[in-house]
């Protein structure tokens, strides 16, 4: 898929792995150039709820998934994988600092019914 999206922009190269090398090489020369970091530690916390409102903004309503992700999971989920800030102690993860277990944080979805064809 990499390399079809590198010949898609123009790229050549020998093969598939080096158009896809190719192309992956391209995006990160893009962001750098745009200025967008390559790691969430450059993320701030004044960021981080309108970032997640955008990603499930984002979101493919049509593909099944067994959960929606709400703008609040996602700024969990953000808040998770943030570095601690210096001085200060590693983030728990989410179901941990509340108290929530494995068996409690996986709800059961009642699955839909399917339309005869």
């Amino acid at each position: 898929r990499l390399a079809q999206l590198a010949r898609d922009v123009g790229l050549e190269g020998d093969d598939d792995a080096a158009l896809a090398e190719r192309f992956v090489a391209a995006l990160l020369e893009l962001a750098d150039g745009v200025g967008i970091p390559r790691t969430v530690a450059a993320l701030r916390d004044e960021d981080i709820a309108a970032l997640a409102l955008a990603a499930c903004r984002e979101a493919d309503l049509n593909y099944p998934v067994p959960r929606q992700m709400t703008p609040a999971d996602a700024e969990a989920l953000l808040r998770a994988v943030l570095p601690a800030p210096a001085g200060k102690a590693p983030r728990r993860r989410a179901a941990a600092a509340s108290g929530s277990s494995a068996a409690t944080a996986q709800k059961k979805v009642p699955r839909r019914s399917r339309a005869p064809s």
